[in-house]
This record gives C-alpha cells, sequence and structure tokens, in this order.
C-alpha cells in the first residue's frame, strides 16, 4: 500500500481465453475502481483478423480505464 491506494497483480486465464473478458471479469470480482493497461496495436491486418484487447477494451470498457503506451 503506498498514499493509502492499495494495489495487486493477479495471473489468470491461458492463452486460450479471450484476454477482454478475463481483464472485464476480474476487475468486476475484485471490485476493482481503474484498469491500467498498456495501449499497443498491430498492423491493421492483423488486427481486423485476430482482433485487439486495446480496442477491445477501448470500444466497451466495463470500469475506468488508464490506456498507457
Amino acid at each position: 500500500q503506498l498514499n493509502g491506494i492499495k494495489a495487486s497483480a493477479v495471473s489468470v486465464g491461458d492463452s486460450s481465453s479471450d484476454a477482454t473478458g478475463v481483464l472485464n471479469a476480474q476487475a468486476k470480482k475484485l471490485d476493482a475502481d481503474l484498469m491500467v493497461i498498456g495501449a499497443y496495436s498491430h498492423n491493421r491486418l492483423r488486427e481486423f483478423v485476430f482482433g485487439g484487447v486495446t480496442n477491445d477494451v477501448y470500444k466497451n470498457p466495463s470500469i475506468p480505464t488508464l490506456m498507457t503506451h
């Protein structure tokens, strides 16, 4: 705990999991006030075919989200 902010790191899901769904479910489970994620993108074709977590969270955030690059 630093400056009254309690934070923790948790490893969840696996490589076959829907990353956005796992992040949103974990945030809800922890009753989180804020989600902080790295905002990175890939080439447009790869994101079109496979999607992207950054874009998914941006379009449908479950809680306030801070994206940083």
